[in-house]
């Protein structure tokens, strides 16, 4: 935005200068040539053709500068709902994973940790609208930085959907699901980093 404040500034500063360098000019040769009206005419016209053109660089560049900005501000807004939804994400993970740790001591099978699989049920819930959303973003902004961590989140997610799966009803004992349980739970916190750094260059509008 400021380059192309920078770039009008100039370009008013050059017509102004053209305009003031030629009317003197102008003045100078019609009084010492004694030029007619006609060419008097003619140079307003000249000026006024000028003057038109001007008008249509600058309308341009400032529908351009406009709709960049809106398109930053609307960015913004997505990215902030998006970040909300990460850390939405991040606080049922810690949740599930305080879970785990308080039951572990417990002679509990898996299949019988109902706090467990409440939240369980909140999270996929949460991951459903932020994968959502996030696939929507990427369509918007086409930022290809985004689409690493978003295969990397994914893929991660999937993998901690199918343990789930195939352990939802095991008589696993809980100490044992949450050794095997951690390594899927933080893989799928690893990309969260890089999105919420990459979000945070669109929700601070430059």
């Amino acid at each position: 935005m400021s380059d192309k404040r920078e770039l009008v500034e100039k370009a008013t500063g050059w017509c102004l200068s053209i305009f003031v360098y030629g009317t003197a000019i102008f003045y100078f040769v019609t009084k010492c040539l004694k030029l007619s009206g006609d060419d008097l005419d003619a140079y307003v016209s000249l000026l006024s053709a000028g003057a038109t053109l001007f008008a249509g660089f600058i309308a341009i560049y400032l529908f351009t500068d406009w709709k960049e900005q809106h398109n930053k501000v609307l960015f913004s807004h997505e990215a902030k709902d998006l970040w909300l939804n990460i850390n939405d994400i991040e606080n049922i993970l810690i949740d599930l994973k305080l879970s785990l740790e308080k039951s572990s001591s417990m002679q509990l099978a898996f299949s019988d940790l109902s706090s467990y699989h409440k939240k369980y049920a909140e999270l996929n819930s949460k991951i459903e609208i932020f994968e959502n959303n996030l696939s929507k973003f990427i369509a918007l902004t086409k930022d290809l930085n985004l689409y690493a961590p978003y295969n990397q989140y994914t893929d991660s997610h999937l993998k901690y959907s199918n343990y789930y799966k195939v352990n939802f009803n095991s008589f696993k004992a809980v100490s044992t699901v949450k050794s095997e349980e951690k390594p899927l739970r933080e893989s799928l916190q690893a990309p969260f980093i890089i999105l919420k750094d990459q979000l945070h260059d669109y929700i601070i509008i430059k």
